[in-house]
């Protein structure tokens, strides 16, 4: 009786394995597919706006001659 149970526990435990190791497969095809994917668009490069020129009357206020 104690050799149908040992044999039961490695068939269980063999189940077990296979179960991990199937895991183990997808986990590490699904790491391989994301690291292989396009990496995302730089973000776009924003100028700051041009300066405004200053008219007379600032010009006078602030003493600055552009």
């Amino acid at each position: 009786m104690a050799r149908f149970v040992v044999g039961g526990a490695k068939s269980h435990l063999g189940a077990f394995m296979s179960n991990v190791f199937r895991s183990l497969i997808a986990l590490s095809l699904a790491l391989s597919l994301a690291a292989c994917a396009a990496a995302p668009p730089p973000p776009p490069e924003i100028a700051p706006p041009a300066k405004k020129p200053l008219d007379a009357k600032t010009q006078l206020e602030t003493g600055k001659t552009y």
